[in-house]
């Protein structure tokens, strides 16, 4: 496995996490080339934790080699994020997050050579250069599954990206808007310059139903996936339900219930979704 950090990009956190204290869980070499990278992004890191103790190099004043000795206050650890710097086996991570949390730690999140950010048994979050997640915000591999989100995007003030299990897969230039909802289950792919208004929710599976002599409960589900190409625009309080296809320079308006594919270029509206005109292809028509 490469174990390069020299050229990782770690300038999401500034936004992620500006106010608060990071607490590195590091290794070595490896954990001090990411806590230079991170204060020479203005980062404060209040602690180093050297996993291997190794004491060549003293990388920060409070740089310590035990977790007991790491010497916060106890009024300051449920704020700290704890940021790792491994690259362990998930039982590992796994193991080592009980015993964080069990101190009082809150935020636990890894970072690998991959660039990857996500909860500690959760390792399959991809985050492209130069994108912001807002602290409030939920993005989570509940059930398995894999999230990936490309660059200069922008997730917003309680959104929840939820992976149930499947693929969400989030282009360049994307922005998911305060309060929306993205689930993963049958697979989700969204394109490039893709803007999702507030309160939207996005569900690739449906319920079973259809015998009336077995609860709905326990009939299960069916996932297909969705799919929205590039260029859409997805206006406040819609739902875009499973197994469609919206595609490219799409407009959905607000409140719309989108259970069909889209036509290129087509403006939705209603409940359920009909087009209702074609974009013009003019600035000001």
């Amino acid at each position: 496995m490469n174990k390069d950090f020299t050229k990782i990009d770690i300038s999401c956190f500034a936004e992620m996490f500006r106010d608060m204290d990071i607490a590195l869980y590091g290794a070595g070499h490896i954990g001090g080339l990411v806590y230079d990278a991170l204060t020479k992004n203005g980062q404060n890191v209040t602690a180093f934790l050297d996993r291997h103790g190794s004491r060549e190099r003293r990388y920060c004043s409070k740089m310590v080699y035990n977790l007991d000795d790491i010497g916060l206050p106890k009024s300051s650890i449920p704020n700290t994020l704890v940021l790792l710097s491994l690259e362990v086996h998930e039982t590992e991570l796994i193991a080592i997050a009980n015993q964080l949390r069990a101190v009082g730690f809150r935020h636990i999140l890894h970072y690998s050579n991959k660039c990857s950010i996500g909860s500690l048994n959760l390792q399959k979050i991809y985050i492209g250069k130069s994108t912001i997640i807002n602290q409030t915000a939920i993005v989570d591999l509940r059930y398995g599954g894999e999230i990936e989100i490309g660059e200069n995007c922008k997730i917003d003030h309680g959104a929840m990206l939820l992976s149930h299990g499947g693929r969400i897969k989030i282009g360049n230039f994307c922005s998911i808007n305060p309060y929306c909802i993205v689930y993963g289950h049958g697979g989700l792919t969204i394109g490039n310059k893709v803007m999702i208004a507030t309160h939207t929710v996005i569900i690739p599976s449906n319920h079973n139903y259809a015998d009336r002599d077995t609860f709905i409960y326990n009939q299960g589900e069916t996932s297909k996936g969705i799919i929205i190409e590039d260029d859409v625009w997805i206006g406040a309080g819609c739902k875009i339900l499973d197994g469609i296809t919206i595609k490219q320079g799409s407009v959905i308006a607000a409140g719309a219930v989108v259970s069909r594919s889209t036509e290129q270029y087509g403006v939705y509206a209603g409940i359920p979704a009909k087009k209702i005109k074609e974009r013009s292809g003019r600035l000001y028509e």
